[in-house]
């Protein structure tokens, strides 16, 4: 296990697994992204576009060519628990979304399809600061269960 981000808010519980919700690919265009990311989703999104999926594991192309999404969920939070009024930001995953958004880009990818998408949002406000720590096992196994969201301090 490893802690991806630690992000400080004036809320105080989360769902306690996280929650796997549906986006469309029009919805995925609008992800918030952390600066210090958006280079390797540029990057990411260019070479899609340009060429489509490489990888060099052989099951994640496939997986792409088939279901025509990602192989693992990334991980997003909902824009409440950054204090902003809505929407989402992404905290795992850079990369598979720029694929996403240049397969849609190169038109392979309609963009009303839904992907599957990790997301972590409170479920109570209160005015006790604490760390929220969102802690998962390889970001390559992101799936079912895997996702864990953990309240450090008065929760």
């Amino acid at each position: 296990m490893r802690v991806i981000r630690t992000l400080q808010r004036s809320c105080g519980r989360w769902t306690g697994a996280g929650e796997m919700e549906e986006m469309s690919g029009i919805a995925l265009r609008q992800m918030r992204v952390d600066r210090g990311y958006q280079y390797a989703l540029d990057e990411a999104r260019e070479r899609a576009a340009q060429f489509g999926i490489f990888d060099d594991r052989i099951e994640v192309v496939e997986h792409w060519r088939e279901a025509k999404s990602w192989f693992a969920a990334p991980v997003l939070v909902a824009g409440e628990v950054l204090g902003s009024s809505g929407g989402y930001e992404l905290l795992v995953a850079y990369t598979r979304l720029g694929n996403l958004l240049g397969m849609l880009d190169r038109e392979e990818i309609a963009e009303a399809k839904a992907h599957l998408v990790w997301v972590g949002r409170p479920i109570s406000l209160e005015l006790n600061l604490i760390t929220v720590m969102v802690i998962t096992g390889e970001t390559s196994d992101l799936r079912d269960d895997s996702l864990n969201v953990e309240c450090i301090g008065d929760c």
